[in-house]
């Protein structure tokens, strides 16, 4: 603990400081949360929308991601935090999500904060940081499912 409310912490060999009244995004959500496809899905200080496209957007950040519209077939989309069991696809097979996680060097304690799409156990974005490649755009892609993410403070309406 730093004077002013700061907290430093050192994972990795990277110093984090970070004020103690800020909590990943992910560390308020407690339950399973639906997300709204298309539309928008509300949760405490984010926004994630969802778009049904034709055509990939020009542009991309960390905070959007896309893949093919046939990833609604497997199931409902929701947004949780990480479970035992998780699973992502990569381009070299599936890989535990607590194995990616620590290869990518995400501190323990960030771990239970991260917000994840995901469709049962297979976790489709790591939001913001990780995405799966499973239903990737092809020229066969008839629709497109692009989900961003911003914060309400952000957004002028």
């Amino acid at each position: 603990a730093l004077p002013g409310g700061w907290q430093a912490s050192v994972a990795y060999g990277r110093l984090g400081l970070r004020l103690q009244a800020e909590a990943p995004a992910g560390k308020s959500l407690s339950k399973v949360i639906a997300a709204a496809v298309p539309g928008r899905t509300c949760l405490g200080s984010w926004i994630l929308h969802a778009s049904l496209l034709t055509k990939c957007p020009a542009s991309t950040t960390p905070a959007g991601f896309y893949l093919d519209a046939g990833v609604l077939e497997d199931g409902p989309l929701v947004l949780r935090t990480r479970r035992p069991g998780d699973i992502m696809s990569l381009p070299a097979g599936h890989k535990k999500l607590k194995d990616i996680l620590i290869d990518d060097k995400v501190p323990r304690e960030a771990r239970d904060g991260l917000l994840l799409l995901a469709s049962g156990h297979e976790v489709l974005w790591v939001i913001g940081r990780r995405r799966s490649s499973r239903y990737p755009v092809t020229e066969d892609t008839r629709k497109i499912l692009y989900f961003r993410l911003e914060r309400k403070e952000d957004k002028k309406s």
